[in-house]
């Protein structure tokens, strides 16, 4: 079985024997790397041939506004380099996390501006010898997918959730209409690449979408999310995406049922303490797909603490066919050690 074959059954629960251990769930953050290369891991090697991670890889084509925007205003340029990177940003220094930041939209006057670096059709998209490349993956044995941005994952990149609540309060038709150009746009975006390759996923980024509860509060917001997730929904499904992986962090609150009713079969990366794997197996059944769900602060814990991940691992896949992954990035406060011998014991268990 290619490893193709086995992430996409593996995630439609008709593969059991072994789950597939995708590198693009197992993000490294750059300080971490380095921080492992001081541990003793080889500085000559590539971490996904290290640790044997199974290849998976996304079709180079670039989503979100062209050219891109600074979201931080910040004091240096070190500041800057981790202001850009949100998620991790208050976990690697406090003082990051109350660092000044400007969100690009806050008037409607500013989505007007704003949304003229999502022209579809900027050339600098696509790699320039996108012929040749589509050509190469024609015959490919690894799974490859396609990154959309998000909807509410947007939202919140581009408004916060200040102003979202500010807008919801007195203009909803205006998201409504945002959130129908975002689908339009992407779909625009897209259909070349889909129509030249044939990819095996799809995965969208809502981030922290918990944070914009309040627009389930609103019939009118909850009816339009409803109806464009679906609409992008059935485009991939129209172009043969077998499967459609919704990516947030923290609970899902009322947006799985908007995501499960509007066709998407995947979750990940199932925050530890937020998203329950067995609760959304029960609440949806056995063919959505199910990824993450290991808390990645017990890697840089006790032994102890790590053989207990172990067995949840082995849970995880064995009691429910969850892939078992961790629920966010890999941070500098774990051990190359201790990921190298949690990984190496995981597959030792599932071998038995």
């Amino acid at each position: 079985m290619t490893g193709r074959d086995r992430f996409v059954k593996a995630l439609q629960g008709a593969q059991r024997d072994r789950p597939p251990f995708p590198s693009l769930f197992f993000p490294i953050h750059s300080e971490t790397l380095r921080r492992w290369h001081r541990d003793g891991m080889p500085r000559d090697v590539h971490p996904i041939q290290h640790f044997q991670l199974d290849r998976i890889e996304l079709i180079p084509v670039t989503t979100g506004p062209v050219p891109h925007y600074e979201r931080a205003r910040l004091e240096d340029a070190e500041e800057w380099k981790l202001g850009v990177e949100r998620d991790i940003k208050s976990q690697v220094d406090p003082e990051i996390a109350v660092a000044e930041e400007e969100f690009p939209i806050q008037t409607v006057g500013d989505w007007n501006r704003f949304s003229s670096l999502l022209n579809p059709e900027s050339p600098s998209r696509y790699p320039r010898f996108w012929t040749d490349y589509a050509r190469h993956e024609k015959d490919r044995d690894y799974p490859l997918g396609i990154s959309l941005g998000g909807l509410v994952g947007w939202l919140l990149e581009w408004m916060g959730r200040i102003t979202l609540s500010k807008i919801l309060s007195s203009d909803p038709a205006f998201l409504c209409r945002i959130l129908e150009e975002l689908v339009d746009f992407q779909i625009r975006v897209w259909t070349r690449a889909l129509t030249d390759i044939e990819a095996d996923f799809a995965i969208i980024w809502e981030g922290t979408v918990y944070r914009a509860q309040l627009l389930l509060d609103s019939p009118e917001l909850k009816e339009t999310l409803r109806n464009q997730y679906r609409r992008l929904n059935d485009f991939l499904e129209e172009k043969g995406i077998r499967v459609r992986i919704v990516h947030f962090h923290g609970r899902a609150d009322g947006f799985g049922d908007l995501w499960w009713d509007a066709g998407w079969t995947a979750f990940a990366p199932l925050t530890a303490g937020a998203a329950d794997p067995f609760e959304l197996r029960k609440r949806y059944g056995d063919t959505l797909g199910l990824i993450g769900g290991l808390d990645r602060r017990l890697l840089g814990a006790s032994k102890r603490e790590m053989r207990e991940l172990v067995r949840w691992a082995k849970i995880l896949w064995e009691e429910i066919h969850c892939l078992p992954a961790p629920d966010g990035p890999l941070l500098a406060d774990i051990p190359y050690e201790n990921f190298r011998d949690w990984l190496s014991a995981f597959r030792r268990e599932l071998s038995q």
